[in-house]
């Protein structure tokens, strides 16, 4: 079962439980009202460096376009595309490839579906 809250409160809201929860464990806990401030800067400095030094997938040209085909013909699962477009690939020509991806948000539509279609042959013929 998922909760849904929104608009931009149901946002600020989980901000501010992601930033603010640890630290208000942490001065609770180490009795320390520093830790309010500390865990925030803390969490971003971490998230940063998981994203910038963090694990890649391992994907070859042939799987990415396995993805692809499967999301415009409708058949991959739920979460597909969510992956597809947000985890990093090892792979540079790849990774830039992944990142023009981000703009299709959805591919319901048939010309976002040829646009996608043709940077895809694009990148392939190189």
């Amino acid at each position: 079962m998922a909760n849904h809250v929104k608009g931009g409160g149901g946002c600020f809201l989980a901000l501010t439980v992601i930033f603010l929860g640890p630290g208000l464990i942490a001065a609770a806990v180490l009795h320390s009202a520093v830790w309010l401030l500390l865990m925030p800067v803390l969490s971003v400095i971490s998230w940063v460096a998981l994203a910038k030094w963090g694990p890649k997938r391992q994907l070859t040209p042939e799987q990415l376009a396995d993805e692809l085909e499967s999301h415009l013909l409708s058949s991959g699962g739920p979460w597909d595309w969510d992956d597809t477009t947000s985890l990093t690939i090892a792979n540079e020509h790849l990774e830039v490839f992944r990142g023009k991806l981000s703009k299709f948000d959805s591919l319901a539509l048939d010309e976002k579906r040829n646009r996608v279609y043709r940077n895809h042959r694009d990148a392939s013929s190189r």
